[in-house]
């Protein structure tokens, strides 16, 4: 599969070409948290970098670039590479930190890219469920008229979706895993949905959240019944969003599992005042974005054909050369910055890296894969998994630095202001009372108290 480096087939140059392109990018030092380089955006396949372009304030664009691709990351059905031996799929975890209403808004429109593919599999549900009923019908009629030879009993259809909802218990997301052939997306944008789930007995997955980046097996033995459930090889994507009050709630440390499977992307405000009338030549991003999903659905439509030939990608020699050399330079740097705190992280990113270069080349071959055993990555591809992969670096640390320092301690007043604050921007964002009882107070029946903050408060 490999192309070796004194073979290089056309648009493919030598390891010290691209060392010199990777080095192109300077910063003072790996440990800042920068924004993505103009250069990034300027590489993209034409798919991601016309949808880029929708944005002109920079914080956006870069929201909105690492939402899509955590997005097309769940979006790439039968589709693998081989990275330390094992078969891998795109699945990324990506978690987007800032204050409330800093810019975290592009993040839906990410999502809506893949919201055909949701429909299409709830329609198909539902084309489904119908025909069950149906069949079953006949059968509770065949059964009372004694026939000799009684149709076979039907079998209720799998529940299809893309998107498995965060509050979820443990049984139902792997239920959910199960029905869909391994294969979900967690998109939460107020991460406090998830990590409340976690912290009750009924939804703490966090061990199947952790196996699930790695394709590992998932089991669960339930009480009731005696009933076992086992997930082979979870295909599982998780885009959150959340203040960096509630990166610290799902994740507590850094020795928590989760910190060195996600990828973190952070921003603080600008002071600059948007002006929410100004007219963009593409019409509203509702419209633009739709034609965007009308070719991600098509692109998981066709990969979804190849369950019994599946697509496999792949580095050039040359990458991988550089690859290697390139992320043992950061380890060692890394060390010396930080110590060894951060080993995991360096390392898991790796595979991230391998997954984003996945991502990127099957966007840039969306309309020519039929008919290919296996894809290789472009060069452009491969030095833009590796740009954004140093950017994140950056950002992973300031999350270290963040999550290392102890907690304030708030008085009784100061915790209540702050679950104020948190509950007018969950109703801001669509929540219903007894939802936000239950993140905030971990009791449903309390959505009268959130009633009475809210109404008590001027801004809502």
């Amino acid at each position: 599969m490999n192309q070796d480096a004194t073979t290089l087939s056309a648009g493919q140059i030598s390891p010290t070409d691209l060392e010199a392109e990777l080095n192109s990018f300077q910063r003072p030092k790996l440990t800042d948290a920068v924004a993505i380089p103009d250069s990034v955006y300027e590489k993209l396949p034409p798919y991601l970098a016309s949808a880029c372009n929708i944005f002109q304030n920079r914080t956006e664009r870069d929201v909105f670039l690492i939402a899509t691709l955590g997005v097309i990351s769940g979006c790439l059905p039968n589709v693998y590479g081989l990275y330390d031996n094992s078969k891998v799929g795109a699945n990324l975890y990506l978690f987007i930190s800032a204050p409330p209403a800093a810019g975290k808004g592009p993040m839906k429109w990410a999502k809506q890219l893949a919201a055909g593919i949701h429909r299409l599999l709830r329609l198909q549900t539902a084309n489904e469920l119908e025909a069950f009923k149906q069949d079953e019908r006949e059968y509770q009629k065949a059964m009372k008229n004694k026939e000799e030879e009684p149709p076979e009993k039907p079998s209720p259809p799998v529940n299809k979706m893309l998107f498995i909802p965060a509050n979820s218990s443990a049984a139902v997301v792997l239920k959910a895993l199960n029905d869909n052939q391994g294969r979900g997306m967690m998109f939460e944008s107020e991460a406090d949905t998830l990590s409340a789930t976690l912290n009750q007995d009924w939804g703490n997955y966090s061990d199947m959240l952790r196996k699930a980046f790695h394709h590992e097996a998932i089991s669960q033995l339930r009480k009731t019944n005696d009933e076992f459930s086992e997930m082979e090889h979870p295909f599982l994507s998780v885009i959150l969003s959340g203040t960096p009050a509630q990166v610290r709630k799902l994740i507590p440390n850094t020795e928590n599992g989760l910190f060195s499977r996600f990828c973190f992307y952070s921003f603080e405000y600008e002071l600059s005042w948007k002006s929410v009338f100004a007219k963009t030549s593409h019409g509203s991003y509702d419209d633009k974005v739709d034609e965007y999903a009308l070719d991600l659905l098509m692109l998981y439509d066709n990969l979804q054909t190849r369950a019994q030939n599946p697509l496999l990608f792949g580095l050039t020699a040359a990458q991988e050369a550089l690859f290697n050399q390139t992320f043992e330079r950061w380890q060692l740097e890394l060390v010396d910055e930080i110590g060894d705190n951060l080993i995991a992280s360096i390392r898991r990113l790796g595979l991230i890296t391998f997954r984003i270069a996945m991502i990127l080349t099957m966007i840039r071959n969306k309309n020519d894969q039929l008919g290919k055993s296996e894809v290789i990555c472009q060069d452009d591809d491969f030095m833009t998994a590796l740009t954004l992969s140093e950017v994140l670096i950056g950002h992973a640390v300031k999350m270290y630095h963040a999550l290392a320092k102890k907690p304030s301690v708030l008085s009784s007043q100061e915790i209540k202001a702050a679950k104020i604050r948190e509950a007018i921007q969950m109703t801001q964002n669509g929540k219903k009372t007894r939802e936000i009882a239950e993140l905030l107070l971990g009791d449903k029946g309390k959505h009268k108290t959130i009633s009475n903050w809210l109404n008590n408060n001027p801004s809502v």
